[in-house]
């Protein structure tokens, strides 16, 4: 292994982020995709673009779907975390919708999570802090 002795980084270019604009899924679905997010989790259609994006406006935050057309060249992967206050109360909801819950978690003093898929088999996790 090389030593660090000496090593001095590069300058870093100052970049600002003003903050997260929005977060955006691949859809090859828009319409079963946009259903479940809409009708089952409850987020709020802020745009839509027919059968190409589909913008959400959850508590303040972007979330989209977008087609292969308007996604960025290569897109895929991610995890979308939402803040809630009742796991257990969502994830009844979800059993009886039938979604796919993959994982639960209980981290102590950090809180729990529970990890599920949407219809296009993307995860989604759910986080809430302890009492």
């Amino acid at each position: 292994m090389p030593s660090l002795i000496g090593y001095a980084p590069e300058p870093r270019t100052n970049m600002t982020v003003n903050r997260l604009q929005n977060f955006y899924y691949m859809s090859g679905n828009l319409q079963r995709d946009r259903r479940f997010y809409e009708n089952i989790l409850g987020f709020k259609v802020k745009f839509a673009d027919g059968d190409h994006w589909v913008q959400f406006d959850v508590n303040g935050q972007n979330f989209a779907l977008a087609s292969d057309r308007e996604a960025a060249p290569g897109a895929a992967g991610g995890v979308v975390v939402l803040d809630v206050d009742s796991i257990d109360r969502i994830v009844a909801k979800l059993a009886v919708e039938g979604v796919e819950i993959v994982a639960h978690r209980n981290m102590g003093s950090h809180g729990r999570t529970c990890a599920f898929k949407d219809p296009a088999g993307n995860i989604i996790q759910l986080f809430q802090k302890p009492a």
